[in-house]
């Protein structure tokens, strides 16, 4: 990954209990980061859904007023699911999702959860390399969750971080 040379100073927060303001800024920033596909996308509501829900929280990352990155995950009990991750098109391989990571991984830590898993895409070769960088193993494999616009499906590939 290469290194950060914004030249803003990047800025991450914690989203708790968003106002309607900070969801829609948020949204927009999560679609733009999957704008390659309408099939990975959640809708606006599903969305504000997601980030009610109790043992949802969020991390995310600024350059000056603008969001950059973030980071989604729920906790159950002793464990935590990433939901979701993303980093601006423009921002990309500047350290940014390996700091949201990192940052969550750090919380879950002081939280004293067991645990962390996701799913990711079998063909996300960036996404798998950040997730074992950060200490994730394959654990598992879910057959043709994902969809594509073409129709096909993906396998998803399940990774495990114990704490």
């Amino acid at each position: 990954m290469g290194q950060n040379n914004l030249s803003e100073a990047l800025n991450f927060y914690a989203l708790n209990r968003p106002q309607k303001a900070e969801v829609a800024s948020f949204y927009e920033l999560y679609l733009s980061c999957f704008d390659d596909d309408p099939t990975r996308k959640w809708s606006q509501k599903g969305f504000e859904e997601i980030l009610s829900l109790e043992g949802v929280a969020a991390h995310l990352c600024a350059r000056g007023d603008n969001l950059s990155g973030f980071i989604i995950w729920r906790v159950t009990c002793d464990e935590s699911e990433i939901l979701n991750i993303g980093v601006a098109a423009t921002d990309r391989q500047k350290g940014i999702g390996a700091s949201l990571l990192n940052g969550m991984i750090a919380r879950m830590e002081k939280e004293k959860i067991a645990k962390i898993f996701l799913e990711v895409r079998e063909g996300n070769v960036e996404a798998k390399a950040l997730y074992n960088n950060c200490g994730f193993k394959v654990t598992g494999r879910r057959k043709a969750y994902y969809s594509h616009q073409d129709g096909g499906r993906e396998d998803a590939v399940i990774m495990t971080k114990l704490l």
